[in-house]
């Protein structure tokens, strides 16, 4: 029972481990996921940017092509000819401007079409990337499902195995009650069998008492017998005397 209970813990810990590392594999995919939120945020901003300054450059545009045409209108009004000289110098720093808005215009548009790819590529990476972490999600869902009744089914079996260990344990309880009841009982029996034991003692001494006294009985008796036979002797010795002292 204890081996089992030892089993269903190192099981309850191994799913318990396998479930933190699917609380990582979520944490990380979810990570992966504002990352590409920022990301996805920051080239909307940059593209932002760069519509501002097409519309800045846009509007540059429009007023130097203005300023060229009061301009171009002065100069044809304007007889004077410093005042014309003036106007084609400022007509020149005009067309200088205008050429020069209309290079950033250009560059402008390039960057919000490099944004446009930029934007396309970095959104191909987050549906990519929000692919991967739903595909994550599902097994780690399905992984977690799985855990989950693994967990259970081992909640169940300790529940059981406790279960077993404390009948096994009250059983035992008996058990020791019994065997201290019965080892009370060998000990009244060994007292029991040491009085006997100590009463055949006694009798075999007695026995041997009376042995002794019945050797010396014995004794006892083959010298009365030993001096009956040597008084009968006598007394037939002595008898035969008289009888030939009398004839």
């Amino acid at each position: 029972g204890r081996e089992r209970i030892e089993e269903a813990s190192a099981a309850a810990t191994s799913v318990e481990a396998e479930l933190q590392a699917l609380r990582a594999k979520v944490a990380s995919a979810e990570d992966t996921l504002a990352a590409a939120n920022m990301g996805t945020d920051a080239a909307r901003i940059e593209s932002s940017d760069l519509r501002e300054q097409l519309a800045t450059a846009k509007d540059a545009a429009v007023a130097v092509e203005e300023a060229a045409a009061a301009a171009a209108t002065a100069m044809a009004l304007e007889d004077d000819p410093e005042a014309a000289a003036a106007t084609a110098r400022a007509l020149q720093q005009t067309s200088a401007a205008l050429a020069d808005t209309r290079r950033q215009l250009v560059k402008a548009k390039a960057d919000i079409a490099e944004s446009k790819i930029a934007m396309a590529t970095l959104q191909l990476s987050v549906d990519e990337a929000l692919q991967e972490v739903e595909t994550e999600l599902s097994k780690s869902k399905v992984e977690l499902a799985d855990t989950r009744e693994a967990m259970a089914t081992v909640k169940e079996e300790g529940r059981a195995l406790k279960e077993k260990v404390a009948s096994v344990e009250t059983q035992a309880a008996a058990a020791d009650a019994r065997a201290a009841a019965a080892q009370a009982k060998a000990v009244g029996y060994e007292a029991r069998a040491a009085t006997a034991e100590a009463k055949v003692e006694t009798a075999r001494a007695k026995a041997a008492a009376a042995e002794d006294k019945a050797v010396t009985a014995d004794s006892r008796a083959r010298e009365a017998r030993k001096i009956a036979a040597t008084a009968e002797v006598k007394a037939a010795e002595e008898t035969a005397s008289a009888r030939m002292s009398i004839s």
